[in-house]
């Protein structure tokens, strides 16, 4: 592997590294209380560490856990400038499937936004598997967009840097749902370390205007992945995420029914729709939730969920949703 294919903990760790094995272990997200957090099962983490250990005694190699590891950087950086918690900045964009033109540049118009409202985000290797078929810095922006538009009719276009932790863009095609997604995640600490935690709000905005997305948040927690989103409705829009997000973005038929309703925080308006933040730097859902004076998403605006064991499933759409992502009545 070239040094822009290694995970950024593996190269701030052990720069050297010319081969990577990845040991996944899969988590249930869990009700806690009023929130849902990401936790593995206790036998599956077991049986991965222990399989990642006896991997790298045969190859001579070294296990790096992304989780607590600590790089030089970390070490060296500031105690005053880090959270004491290890906390996370998820974002996600959600557009409707128009016409195909739209759909397939997807990828095109969130590169745009990127390397003009917030350069942090700028990725350097994309593909579809690893090692990454694309390098921005020497394919160029037409490669990132060409790729997307040929091979992603099925599959997700992942992209990674040193800066965020992971990112993609999903298919132009409705194969798992009725909606596009695009998703970055970033570790808090860098973000202030880069004096980028202030462009936030302002990246949302930018992304969700220039795709036409129809609901877009920023949230913060200490999950590296897991939001409030709750999977399932059988791939339709289920409805508004479980818990009071810091910043999300509502297209001008979603503000319709939002706006009415929402009790405190930052609004601001544009052509295509509002931005809504509760505060102006990140929160996470049990910091916002004891400033509110009302229950905060209403109940009407969020899908039915199932907790069960392998974690909440929605199962219902929400009552009050926009009339063009409601699910036709069977």
């Amino acid at each position: 592997m070239e040094r822009d294919d290694l995970p950024v903990v593996v190269a701030r760790t052990l720069p050297g590294s010319t081969c990577v094995y990845h040991v996944r272990v899969p988590y249930d997200v869990k009700s806690v209380g009023d929130e849902f957090r990401a936790e593995p099962n206790d036998h599956h983490l077991g049986a991965a560490k222990e399989y990642a250990e006896d991997l790298a005694t045969a190859v001579g190699g070294q296990v790096v856990d992304p989780q607590v590891i600590s790089s030089p950087e970390d070490e060296e950086a500031d105690p005053s400038q880090r959270t004491a918690e290890k906390l996370y900045v998820h974002l996600r964009w959600f557009r409707r499937f128009g016409e195909l033109a739209d759909a397939t540049a997807l990828a095109e118009r969130y590169l745009q936004a990127v390397r003009e409202s917030f350069p942090l985000a700028v990725p350097v290797r994309f593909g579809s598997h690893e090692p990454f078929q694309g390098r921005l810095p020497r394919d160029g922006g037409a490669a990132f967009d060409a790729l997307y538009r040929a091979e992603r009719r099925a599959d997700s276009l992942a992209m990674t840097s040193k800066d965020f932790i992971s990112a993609s863009i999903s298919p132009w095609t409705p194969i798992g749902g009725d909606y596009q997604t695009i998703s970055i995640d970033f570790e808090l600490d860098h973000l202030v370390e880069s004096d980028a935690l202030g462009a936030v709000a302002g990246f949302l905005v930018d992304v969700a205007r220039r795709v036409g997305s129809f609901f877009a948040f920023a949230e913060l927690n200490d999950t590296r992945f897991a939001t409030a989103r709750p999977r399932g409705f059988d791939g339709a829009w289920g409805g508004l995420p479980v818990d009071p997000q810091w910043a999300t973005w509502y297209d001008a038929e979603y503000s319709t029914l939002v706006r009415p309703r929402l009790r405190g925080g930052e609004i601001q308006e544009f052509p295509e729709g509002l931005m809504h933040r509760w505060s102006t730097t990140p929160a996470r859902a049990d910091a916002i939730r004891r400033g509110l004076s009302t229950t905060w998403p209403p109940p009407d605006l969020v899908g039915s969920v199932h907790t069960a064991p392998g974690g909440p499933r929605g199962i219902a759409q929400a009552k009050v949703v926009p009339e063009s992502l409601r699910v036709p009545s069977s």
